[in-house]
Formats: C-alpha cells, sequence, structure tokens
C-alpha cells in the first residue's frame, strides 16, 4: 500500500469516525472543575437577575413619580368641581325665593292682575370647572398603576360630576328663557305659555341640581373640600347675581299668595 492510498484511507476514517460530543460532564475531570463552572454560571444568572430587578425598582420609581403627579393633577380638578356645588347650594336661598316669586308672577299673569315687579330676574352664578384632566388620565396609562379600589373612587367622583355640569347647563338655559319677564309688557299669550313651561322646567332642575350638589360634597369628594368660598363673593362678581338674590316682588306679596 502506497503512501497516498494509505493518506486517503485515514482520511475516510476520520470522516466515518463519531465526533466526541461536548458534555458538561466532562469539564474537569474533578469536583473543582465542576465547582467552578457551576460558580461561573451563577455569577451571570445573578448578574441577570440583578439587572432585571434594577430595571424593574427604576420602573416602579418612575410610575410612583407619574401616578403622585396624576393624583395631584386629578385632587386639583375635583376640588374645582366640588367648589361649582358649593357655589349652587350657596344659592340656594337665592333659587328658592326667585321660583316662588315665579310662581306669584305666573298666577297674577293668568288672573289678569298687575304684575308689580320691583326688580329684574337676574341669573345665577356657575363656578366653571375643566374635567381635562381626567379625560387626559383615561387616556394614559397612570390609572392602570393606581390601587383598583382608587381607580374606581376617582372614576365615580367625576362620573358624578360630569352629571352635575348637565344639569347646571340645563338649568342655566332655562334661567335665560325666563329672563323673558323683564320684558313682561311686549309678551304675548303665547310668550306666557311657553315661560310657564320654563318655569316648571326649573322646578324640576332646582330639585335635581340640590340633590346632585349634596351628593358630591358628601359622597364624592374622596376626602377633599372645595374651595372657600361665600355667598357675598359670588353675588359680587356679578350684577345679574346679585339681582337674582334681591326680591323681585314686594315681601307682603309673597306673604299673601302662600296663604
Amino acid at each position: 500500500m502506497s503512501g497516498a492510498e494509505s493518506s486517503d484511507e485515514g482520511s475516510a476514517t476520520d470522516i466515518l469516525r463519531p465526533k466526541r460530543r461536548f458534555s458538561f460532564a466532562g469539564l474537569g475531570r474533578g469536583s473543582d472543575g465542576q465547582r467552578g463552572f457551576l460558580a461561573e454560571v451563577g455569577i451571570i444568572v445573578l448578574g441577570v437577575l440583578v439587572a432585571l430587578s434594577g430595571e424593574q425598582a427604576v420602573q416602579a420609581l418612575r410610575w410612583s413619580h407619574l401616578v403622585g403627579q396624576q393624583r395631584e393633577v386629578l385632587s386639583d380638578e375635583l376640588r374645582g368641581a366640588l367648589t361649582e356645588a358649593s357655589v349652587r347650594l350657596l344659592q340656594r336661598p337665592c333659587f328658592d325665593r326667585r321660583l316662588q316669586e315665579l310662581r306669584v308672577v305666573l298666577e297674577r299673569n293668568r288672573l289678569g292682575a298687575p304684575l308689580d315687579l320691583r326688580g329684574k330676574l337676574g341669573a345665577p352664578t356657575y363656578s366653571r370647572t375643566s374635567t381635562g384632566a381626567w379625560a387626559t388620565a383615561l387616556n394614559s396609562e397612570t390609572l392602570d398603576h393606581m390601587p383598583l379600589a382608587e381607580r374606581q373612587k376617582w372614576g365615580a367622583a367625576f362620573e358624578g360630576g360630569g352629571e352635575l355640569a348637565e344639569v347646571y347647563k340645563a338649568e342655566n338655559e332655562v334661567w335665560v328663557e325666563l329672563s323673558q319677564i323683564d320684558h313682561a309688557a311686549l309678551l304675548q299669550s303665547e310668550d306666557w305659555a311657553a315661560l310657564r313651561t320654563a318655569f316648571a322646567r326649573a322646578h324640576a332642575l332646582n330639585d335635581r341640581a340640590v340633590f346632585l350638589s349634596d351628593w358630591a360634597l358628601k359622597n364624592n369628594s374622596k376626602g377633599l373640600s372645595p374651595y372657600p368660598v361665600t355667598l357675598q363673593q359670588i353675588v359680587s362678581l356679578k350684577e345679574a347675581t346679585r339681582a337674582f338674590c334681591k326680591p323681585l316682588l314686594a315681601k307682603s306679596s309673597l306673604d299673601t299668595s302662600s296663604k
């Protein structure tokens, strides 16, 4: 057999011979080698875990900060809504007296008696508040990082505030309609019929507004308080509100009508 043939046979034998497989068990044929390898693996795993836990801690701190900021914004907005409810309740005596006076005026018109108006009807004041913070929170991820019970309380507070805002809007519109009474001499019979309808709506809305305002302050405040305000401050802001809280009729007229 020549040297070339022997070399070819050797190459063929190498190709057909099974390759030696890598085995962890073969690393360092002693316990020291195995321990060293396992120690290295442990260090790597520990490093990965530390890195992951560190990243999670950073994210937790970040969300804690963002949630805290969100709470501050929502609290400020909710206090504004509570102040709006407080402003409405402070004007309750003005609403009640004006509705009683309007009942007398409408009855005098029906009987063809002189109206004997002593002033302008006036208009109530509503403290307008924004709900932008809650709308923004709904479209962000901050609420997802709040406890479920807290999210539910915020939701209940702002949903109630939304209903209250709709009632205030409707109530304001009906009092604009009723202001036609300031031009009573120009009103026709159909105008008085429309005023009677508006009066009925105003009466119903008054009851609803008082109930919802009181409910918001007692049950949907999340422990917050409205910004301090007094009736004197409210009536000082608008001439129409000063007129609204002044008598429209002589007191004797109301006393006579209530008998």
